[in-house]
């Protein structure tokens, strides 16, 4: 196994404050109307619709990419290559469905937490 370059320990140092930062930082209040920019239409039965709908483009890419790294035929892609293409392609999905959460009903606390 191979000692770290500088470069990787400065990205991890960085890495490691933010990290520091989201989970002690105090919260960040956010005002009272934050929330209302959301398209505030429902659509069979979905609330905020266009704001949820409008996260499909992004989960129909992150599906046709995976599907597309993985019939790619061997030795194609680098290992390397191969990880960093799935990962994009993961990525936009979980970008898809956060944002879908959230849109479907837009708060500071989230849709399962109980409020008080």
């Amino acid at each position: 196994m191979r000692a770290i370059t500088r470069k990787e320990a400065v990205l991890m140092t960085a890495f490691m404050a933010l990290l520091a930062l989201a989970i002690f930082a105090p919260p960040l209040a956010q005002p009272a109307n934050y929330h209302d920019f959301a398209d505030q239409r429902n659509w069979g039965g979905m609330p905020h619709a266009m704001d949820v709908v409008s996260n499909l483009p992004f989960a129909m890419a992150g599906i046709v990419g995976l599907y597309c790294v993985w019939t790619l035929p061997p030795r194609t892609l680098s290992n390397v290559q191969r990880a960093m293409a799935v990962l994009f392609f993961i990525g936009l999905l979980l970008t898809a469905a956060g944002s879908s959460w959230y849109h479907w009903q837009p708060d500071d606390a989230g849709r399962w937490v109980k409020k008080v």
